[in-house]
């Protein structure tokens, strides 16, 4: 039987990279593992959906099979504190 969850898992990380204004987001594995992703230039989904490249500040990076990922979590961008 085809799970056609992690198909779903990679449509969802295209919308939340793609958002614009865009909001960091971190993605979920099922190693407990979690992902942040800070701009959309850090993650691409490969052209058979079946794993990304998550890219860290650094420059290195993870290879993550889609069938792994177990939610996205969107979060806000805090607002840049006013200067007094």
């Amino acid at each position: 039987m085809l799970s056609y969850a992690p198909l779903m898992n990679v449509d969802k990380i295209r919308v939340f990279s793609h958002a614009e204004p865009f909001h960091p987001f971190t993605i979920c594995l099922s190693d407990g593992q979690r992902l942040p992703i800070e701009h959309p230039e850090f993650v691409a989904i490969s052209p058979t959906r079946h794993t990304l490249l998550v890219y860290k500040p650094d420059g290195s990076f993870l290879i993550v099979q889609t069938d792994q990922i177990t939610a996205l979590q969107s979060r806000k961008r805090r607002p840049k504190a006013k200067p007094n």
